[in-house]
């Protein structure tokens, strides 16, 4: 540890009470700085989507998901149909990036969202990172007194042993204030290195580690940065550059992903790739983007978006807002590391998530035992509302307080998890013929988080569905005709099983005739007493599967058969009904659904 957090963190010990409620909100400490830092530059985050302004996508490529379960020869003539070649794949999110002719590309979209095997066709989207933009002035790094670092330091949070991953133009790793903190990692952009050429990923990255005294003072000191570039050397960055680039991160040990790249609260792929990681037990944290409107989007319970509040605590003129947003921290004149060796003042949403993200790093290094989800929750619960009780758009929880979350991060202990989860099977009901593909629906919940859903035919997995909506596409082509069990098993983050079963008949699709059916006994007005024998023949072309006996239409008994002819005998007793007519109807239904039947009328006396 290094400069004015070494002198903050020195002498610094106790421990505090264990009995902390998990609702505990406290207030911010104002407290002395280390002093003034030398005049360099103002860097003002302008952060945008060019979709914002323009539409900007990527002309000639579609992200598509796939439907778990498909085959992989569908996938690949549903693409040569359409002039459509694979580019990449996310195998664990299950999805593609394909490219397309740019003149066709709403007419491939259109046939691919048609195909079972598509879960779903996306744009891939463009998002800037601002350039900085030099200015006079460099105020005090005020933002570490507003969130009560010290005081959470000073309770030996320091972020060791904790690596923030920061998704961005890359970090110029050798930055005086970042030697010796920074890991460069793959580039998701193709360009070679995660080197910054840019400057937005180094002053993002220098939010959390760098520590220079009165220059700069960093959130989480002892953590480390692994740089993962997402943007290209103007900073502009995709969908799947951003979804490649959280994964990366999760693979290579990130327990906190920062992304200063906005808006992401309507990207369906980003935020799937967000569920995901957290499934690995990893935050992703968001900057909400810097607008200063409000903007929609739905709340993610997977990440964290965050909000930016100026010197007074209000939000800032600057932010974005919106029911998306989770939390916030301070965004206006960050002291921060530029390019060319310099430091100077950042503002924006961009330098508001590292805040949070090095904090949630202190938060690690104060009990790393803690699970992503709790985390999370840690944040929100410790925040300082700062508008009317409780959540509200403008700043979600509140400001994130250093002090409180670590306080409360010493106090929890993330109890055993023995609960199973539930599973339902929604679609395709229980006894349904499925003909050529159908979709099949699982509902899966947890009291922490769902890790896994497998859908097994006939007891062999077909294929496993990590993230919510779980659907599994079936190509009954796949499978021989006739009766099958289709069983949902469903696994929690710590092991716990459930699964859910319903029987179905896989038709033949090329089977275009059903079964022949004769009813040999009785006899047309027979008169029928105790125990008969109704006897019927049965054949088909392919196979028939089983031979139904109603009752004045409701089914009194089935016999499996599984032959291409047979004579069934099925033994019926008649007290089962009252004395007068009734209706024997024999069903025979072949292993590709296809029903055909006949019926006699009988008079049953006691």
């Amino acid at each position: 540890m290094r400069g004015c957090a070494a002198r903050r963190m020195a002498g610094a010990a106790g421990r505090l009470s264990r009995v902390l409620r998990f609702t505990l909100v406290a207030s911010l400490l104002v407290a002395g700085g280390c002093g003034e830092p030398p005049g360099d530059a103002l860097v003002t985050d302008q952060a945008v989507t060019a979709g914002q302004a323009s539409g900007d996508v990527v002309s000639d490529e579609l992200i598509v998901s796939i439907s778990p379960g498909a085959a992989r020869e569908t996938l690949d003539r549903l693409y040569a149909e359409h002039g459509a070649t694979l580019r990449d794949k996310l195998a664990d999110l299950a999805v593609e990036l394909i490219g397309v002719d740019p003149a066709r590309r709403d007419a491939v979209r259109a046939a691919l969202e048609g195909s079972p095997a598509v879960e779903g066709v996306a744009d891939n989207r463009i998002v800037r990172a601002g350039a900085p933009t030099d200015a006079e002035g460099a105020p005090t790094p005020w933002h570490i007194d507003a969130i009560a670092a010290p005081a959470a330091w000073e309770l030996g949070a320091d972020g060791a042993g904790v690596t923030v991953a920061v998704l961005d133009t890359g970090v110029d790793a050798s930055h005086p204030l970042l030697i010796g903190s920074v890991t460069l990692a793959a580039d998701a952009t193709g360009g070679g290195t995660a080197s910054d050429v840019h400057g937005h990923g180094t002053a993002v990255a220098g939010v959390v580690v760098a520590d220079g005294g009165a220059s700069v003072v960093a959130v989480a000191p002892a953590a480390r940065v692994l740089s993962v570039r997402v943007a290209d050397e103007q900073g502009a960055a995709t969908s799947w550059n951003i979804a490649a680039g959280i994964a990366l991160a999760a693979r290579e040990g990130a327990r906190v992903i920062n992304v200063s790249l906005s808006p992401m609260q309507r990207d369906t792929i980003v935020l799937r790739q967000a569920e995901l990681t957290r499934l690995a037990d990893a935050l992703v944290v968001f900057a909400a983007g810097n607008t200063g409107v409000r903007e929609n989007g739905a709340s993610s319970d997977k990440a964290l978006f965050v909000a930016a509040v100026d010197r007074d605590l209000g939000l800032a003129e600057i932010s974005s807002y919106g029911p998306f947003v989770d939390i916030a921290a301070p965004g206006v004149e960050i002291r921060t590391t530029l390019l060319g060796d310099k430091t100077g003042a950042a503002s924006g949403t961009s330098f508001a998530a590292p805040i949070v993200s090095g904090v949630a790093a202190l938060v690690w290094s104060a009990n790393p035992g803690l699970r992503a989800a709790t985390v999370e929750g840690v944040l929100t619960a410790t925040a300082t509302d700062m508008g009317p009780s409780g959540l509200d758009d403008q700043t979600g929880a509140g400001a994130v307080n250093a002090r409180a979350a670590v306080e409360l991060a010493l106090a929890l202990q993330d109890p055993a998890d023995t609960s199973a989860p539930s599973v339902e099977i929604l679609a395709p009901a229980d006894g349904a013929r499925i003909a050529d593909a159908a979709i099949v629906r699982v509902e899966a919940r947890d009291d922490v988080d769902v890790a896994e859903v497998t859908l097994l035919v006939d007891g062999a997995a077909l294929a496993s569905d990590l993230v919510a909506p779980y659907a599994f596409v079936i190509e009954s082509q796949r499978f021989a005709a006739g009766a099958h069990t289709l069983t949902a098993v469903v696994a929690d983050v710590s092991g716990n099983t459930a699964e859910a079963v319903v029987e179905v008949t896989f038709a033949d699709a090329s089977d275009q005739q059903g079964p022949s059916v004769e009813i040999v006994s009785p006899a047309p007005d027979a008169v029928l007493r105790g125990t008969v024998t109704v006897r019927v023949d049965v054949r088909d072309d392919r196979l028939v599967a089983s031979v139904e006996l109603l009752v004045d239409g409701v089914v009194a008994q089935t016999a499996r058969v599984n032959d291409v002819e047979s004579r069934v005998a099925i033994n019926w007793t008649t007290t089962s009904v009252p004395s007068g007519a009734h209706t024997l109807t024999l069903r025979a239904l072949d292993a590709s659904g296809h029903a055909t039947e006949s019926s006699v009328t009988v008079r049953v006396e006691r």
